[in-house]
């Protein structure tokens, strides 16, 4: 168990020490003694002034990001309502004109039938 430990706070894990203003010199000090508990004889993988066991994996870590600056979604809102409208109303005019004949002969069959009595 204090393999593991020693592993997570090498590794940077903080928990609960993540806002104390000392937080480096505890955290140092619990590695220093679950260090003692793990290896009883000193090795050089792990010495006190390092402070992360494996320091290469926070060498290519991105502190923090440049923000995206995406537009408004206002501003994308409008141009999908008023491609639809303009979907909508192009789209009407285009079934007009395509119907626009038939539309014709059925106003001549109802003039016909109109034309003749009921009986």
């Amino acid at each position: 168990m204090a393999f593991l430990l020693l592993i997570s706070l090498s590794l940077g894990f903080m928990g609960k020490f993540r806002d104390v203003d000392e937080a480096n010199n505890r955290i140092s000090t619990y590695k220093n003694r679950l260090y003692a508990i793990v290896h009883p004889r000193y090795d050089r993988l792990f010495y006190p002034g390092r402070t992360h066991l494996i320091e290469s994996c926070y060498e290519y870590t991105c502190a923090g990001g440049i923000g995206t600056e995406l537009p408004d979604t206002k501003y994308w809102f409008t141009c999908i309502i008023s491609t639809l409208i303009t979907y909508v109303i192009v789209s009407y005019f285009v079934w007009y004109s395509i119907t626009d004949d038939i539309n014709i002969i059925i106003n001549q069959i109802k003039t016909q039938i109109r034309s003749y009595p009921v009986v």
